[in-house]
Protein backbone atom coordinates (compact mmCIF):
# COMPACT_ATOMS: atom_id res chain seq x y z
CA UNK A 1 0.00 0.00 0.00
CA UNK A 2 1.37 3.42 -0.98
CA UNK A 3 2.02 6.22 1.52
CA UNK A 4 -1.00 8.24 0.37
CA UNK A 5 -3.24 5.18 0.59
CA UNK A 6 -2.01 4.41 4.11
CA UNK A 7 -2.61 8.00 5.19
CA UNK A 8 -6.13 7.99 3.78
CA UNK A 9 -6.81 4.66 5.45
CA UNK A 10 -5.61 6.06 8.80
CA UNK A 11 -7.82 9.12 8.42
CA UNK A 12 -10.78 6.88 7.60
CA UNK A 13 -10.19 4.74 10.70
CA UNK A 14 -9.96 7.75 13.03
CA UNK A 15 -12.99 9.32 11.35
CA UNK A 16 -14.96 6.12 11.84
CA UNK A 17 -13.97 5.98 15.51
CA UNK A 18 -14.98 9.62 16.01
CA UNK A 19 -18.41 8.92 14.49
CA UNK A 20 -18.77 5.86 16.71
CA UNK A 21 -17.81 7.88 19.79
CA UNK A 22 -20.29 10.59 18.82
CA UNK A 23 -23.03 8.00 18.45
CA UNK A 24 -22.11 6.43 21.79
CA UNK A 25 -22.25 9.84 23.44
CA UNK A 26 -25.80 10.31 22.24
CA UNK A 27 -26.83 6.98 23.77
CA UNK A 28 -25.29 7.34 27.24
CA UNK A 29 -23.67 10.05 29.42
CA UNK A 30 -20.18 8.49 29.22
CA UNK A 31 -19.69 5.26 27.30
CA UNK A 32 -16.61 3.08 27.63
CA UNK A 33 -15.64 3.85 24.04
CA UNK A 34 -16.01 7.58 24.64
CA UNK A 35 -13.95 7.35 27.82
CA UNK A 36 -11.16 5.52 26.00
CA UNK A 37 -11.18 7.98 23.10
CA UNK A 38 -11.14 11.14 25.22
CA UNK A 39 -8.75 9.97 27.97
CA UNK A 40 -5.02 10.66 27.55
CA UNK A 41 -2.75 7.72 28.34
CA UNK A 42 0.68 8.79 27.09
CA UNK A 43 2.54 12.08 26.62
CA UNK A 44 6.06 12.36 25.21
CA UNK A 45 8.38 15.31 24.57
CA UNK A 46 11.46 14.65 22.45
CA UNK A 47 14.10 16.51 20.52
CA UNK A 48 13.91 16.13 16.75
CA UNK A 49 17.12 15.31 14.91
CA UNK A 50 18.36 18.22 12.82
CA UNK A 51 17.52 18.01 9.13
CA UNK A 52 20.69 19.09 7.31
CA UNK A 53 18.73 19.70 4.12
CA UNK A 54 16.25 22.08 5.74
CA UNK A 55 16.46 25.71 4.65
CA UNK A 56 16.86 27.84 7.79
CA UNK A 57 17.59 31.10 5.99
CA UNK A 58 14.24 32.41 7.28
CA UNK A 59 15.85 32.67 10.72
CA UNK A 60 17.53 35.87 9.59
CA UNK A 61 14.07 37.46 9.44
CA UNK A 62 14.02 37.38 13.23
CA UNK A 63 16.69 40.06 13.22
CA UNK A 64 14.03 42.71 12.76
CA UNK A 65 14.74 46.40 12.52
CA UNK A 66 14.17 47.82 16.00
CA UNK A 67 12.14 50.69 14.61
CA UNK A 68 9.53 48.44 13.00
CA UNK A 69 9.45 45.25 15.08
CA UNK A 70 6.56 44.88 17.53
CA UNK A 71 8.92 43.29 20.03
CA UNK A 72 10.97 46.49 20.21
CA UNK A 73 8.66 49.35 19.24
CA UNK A 74 6.65 49.09 22.47
CA UNK A 75 9.70 49.03 24.72
CA UNK A 76 11.63 51.91 26.23
CA UNK A 77 15.01 51.71 27.95
CA UNK A 78 14.89 52.15 31.71
CA UNK A 79 18.11 54.14 31.73
CA UNK A 80 20.19 56.16 29.31
CA UNK A 81 23.33 54.69 30.86
CA UNK A 82 24.37 51.21 29.77
CA UNK A 83 25.19 48.90 32.69
CA UNK A 84 26.80 45.77 31.26
CA UNK A 85 26.41 43.56 34.35
CA UNK A 86 22.70 44.33 34.87
CA UNK A 87 20.94 42.06 32.39
CA UNK A 88 17.27 42.66 31.63
CA UNK A 89 14.57 41.63 29.17
CA UNK A 90 13.06 44.61 27.35
CA UNK A 91 11.17 42.36 24.94
CA UNK A 92 8.06 40.26 25.46
CA UNK A 93 7.39 38.53 28.79
CA UNK A 94 4.52 36.23 27.77
CA UNK A 95 2.77 35.46 24.49
CA UNK A 96 0.48 32.90 22.89
CA UNK A 97 1.77 30.69 20.06
CA UNK A 98 -1.09 28.22 19.50
CA UNK A 99 -4.77 29.02 20.04
CA UNK A 100 -7.63 26.59 19.43
CA UNK A 101 -5.41 24.17 17.48
CA UNK A 102 -3.97 26.84 15.17
CA UNK A 103 -0.65 28.75 15.22
CA UNK A 104 -1.06 32.39 16.22
CA UNK A 105 -0.61 34.85 13.35
CA UNK A 106 2.59 36.93 13.44
CA UNK A 107 4.05 34.79 16.22
CA UNK A 108 7.56 35.23 14.76
CA UNK A 109 7.52 38.93 15.70
CA UNK A 110 7.22 38.15 19.40
CA UNK A 111 10.64 37.74 20.99
CA UNK A 112 12.50 38.20 24.28
CA UNK A 113 16.09 39.16 25.06
CA UNK A 114 18.72 39.38 27.77
CA UNK A 115 20.68 42.60 27.21
CA UNK A 116 22.56 45.19 29.27
CA UNK A 117 20.35 47.67 31.12
CA UNK A 118 20.11 50.90 29.12
CA UNK A 119 20.32 49.27 25.69
CA UNK A 120 17.57 50.37 23.29
CA UNK A 121 18.10 47.73 20.60
CA UNK A 122 20.13 44.58 19.95
CA UNK A 123 21.92 46.31 17.06
CA UNK A 124 23.84 48.47 19.56
CA UNK A 125 25.82 45.31 20.29
CA UNK A 126 28.30 43.54 18.03
CA UNK A 127 29.80 40.09 17.36
CA UNK A 128 26.43 38.31 17.19
CA UNK A 129 26.43 34.66 16.10
CA UNK A 130 24.02 33.17 13.57
CA UNK A 131 20.69 32.25 15.24
CA UNK A 132 20.58 28.85 16.90
CA UNK A 133 17.50 26.64 16.51
CA UNK A 134 16.47 23.29 17.97
CA UNK A 135 13.25 21.44 17.15
CA UNK A 136 11.13 19.43 19.60
CA UNK A 137 7.85 17.57 19.38
CA UNK A 138 5.06 16.75 21.82
CA UNK A 139 2.88 13.71 21.13
CA UNK A 140 -0.31 12.73 22.96
CA UNK A 141 -1.98 9.32 22.67
CA UNK A 142 -5.31 8.23 24.10
CA UNK A 143 -6.31 4.94 25.75
CA UNK A 144 -7.07 3.49 22.32
CA UNK A 145 -3.47 4.06 21.22
CA UNK A 146 -4.46 6.76 18.74
CA UNK A 147 -2.16 9.75 18.30
CA UNK A 148 -4.54 12.61 19.09
CA UNK A 149 -2.12 15.56 19.31
CA UNK A 150 1.22 16.15 17.61
CA UNK A 151 2.88 19.52 18.18
CA UNK A 152 6.33 20.37 16.79
CA UNK A 153 8.07 23.62 17.69
CA UNK A 154 11.41 25.39 17.39
CA UNK A 155 13.36 27.12 20.15
CA UNK A 156 15.33 29.93 18.52
CA UNK A 157 17.72 32.57 19.80
CA UNK A 158 20.68 34.69 18.75
CA UNK A 159 23.63 34.73 21.13
CA UNK A 160 27.13 36.05 21.74
CA UNK A 161 26.52 39.79 21.30
CA UNK A 162 29.00 42.10 23.03
CA UNK A 163 28.82 45.72 24.16
CA UNK A 164 32.15 47.45 23.54
CA UNK A 165 33.93 44.11 23.74
CA UNK A 166 32.28 42.99 26.96
CA UNK A 167 29.72 40.33 27.79
CA UNK A 168 27.82 37.60 25.97
CA UNK A 169 24.17 38.49 25.50
CA UNK A 170 20.97 37.04 24.00
CA UNK A 171 18.45 38.57 21.62
CA UNK A 172 15.38 37.57 19.62
CA UNK A 173 14.72 34.47 21.71
CA UNK A 174 11.43 32.81 20.85
CA UNK A 175 9.52 29.58 20.40
CA UNK A 176 7.59 29.16 17.15
CA UNK A 177 5.21 26.37 16.07
CA UNK A 178 6.52 24.12 13.29
CA UNK A 179 3.52 21.82 12.96
CA UNK A 180 0.22 21.30 14.81
CA UNK A 181 -2.04 18.27 14.26
CA UNK A 182 -5.06 17.71 16.50
CA UNK A 183 -7.89 15.19 16.01
CA UNK A 184 -11.54 16.15 16.26
CA UNK A 185 -12.80 16.44 19.84
CA UNK A 186 -9.48 17.64 21.25
CA UNK A 187 -8.42 21.27 21.82
CA UNK A 188 -4.78 22.35 22.06
CA UNK A 189 -3.22 25.67 23.08
CA UNK A 190 0.28 26.85 24.01
CA UNK A 191 2.05 29.97 25.24
CA UNK A 192 5.57 31.10 26.09
CA UNK A 193 6.62 32.97 29.20
CA UNK A 194 10.02 34.29 30.23
CA UNK A 195 10.43 33.48 33.90
CA UNK A 196 13.83 35.09 34.42
CA UNK A 197 16.99 36.53 32.89
CA UNK A 198 20.21 36.35 34.89
CA UNK A 199 23.92 37.07 34.78
CA UNK A 200 25.76 33.74 34.67
CA UNK A 201 29.14 35.46 34.61
CA UNK A 202 30.80 38.19 36.63
CA UNK A 203 30.49 41.97 36.72
CA UNK A 204 33.59 42.25 34.57
CA UNK A 205 32.61 39.44 32.18
CA UNK A 206 28.81 39.12 32.18
CA UNK A 207 27.11 36.19 30.47
CA UNK A 208 23.37 36.30 29.90
CA UNK A 209 21.09 33.46 30.88
CA UNK A 210 17.39 33.15 30.09
CA UNK A 211 14.74 30.74 31.32
CA UNK A 212 11.87 30.20 28.87
CA UNK A 213 8.79 28.19 29.80
CA UNK A 214 6.53 26.58 27.22
CA UNK A 215 3.11 25.97 28.75
CA UNK A 216 0.53 23.93 26.87
CA UNK A 217 -2.93 22.54 27.46
CA UNK A 218 -4.91 19.68 25.93
CA UNK A 219 -8.63 19.64 26.61
CA UNK A 220 -11.36 17.10 25.83
CA UNK A 221 -14.99 16.84 26.95
CA UNK A 222 -13.75 14.62 29.80
CA UNK A 223 -10.31 15.84 30.85
CA UNK A 224 -7.97 18.81 30.81
CA UNK A 225 -4.21 18.22 30.81
CA UNK A 226 -1.66 21.01 31.40
CA UNK A 227 2.11 20.68 31.14
CA UNK A 228 5.20 22.90 31.13
CA UNK A 229 8.64 22.40 29.62
CA UNK A 230 11.52 24.71 30.51
CA UNK A 231 14.39 25.76 28.26
CA UNK A 232 17.48 27.54 29.56
CA UNK A 233 19.56 29.57 27.10
CA UNK A 234 22.97 31.16 27.58
CA UNK A 235 24.89 33.96 25.92
CA UNK A 236 27.42 31.37 24.74
CA UNK A 237 24.86 29.39 22.76
CA UNK A 238 23.99 26.70 25.29
CA UNK A 239 20.42 25.36 25.28
CA UNK A 240 19.21 22.94 27.94
CA UNK A 241 15.70 21.48 28.17
CA UNK A 242 14.38 20.20 31.50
Amino acid sequence: MGRVAKTMAGVAIVGSLVLTVFAAKAESPVSELEKNFYTISDVTLSKVAEDKSEDLSWLSSLEDDCGTSEAWSQQKPQSATVVVDQIINIGKKIWEIVKANKPVVEVKTKTANALPKGIQCWDQLESWNFPKAETYKVVYKNLMGIEVVRFSFRVIFTYGGQYRGKGRYITNATIVPADVNVVWGYTFGANVNISQVVNLGSRQNPKAGMEMNLDWMVKTPLVENRKTSTFFLSGEGELVQY
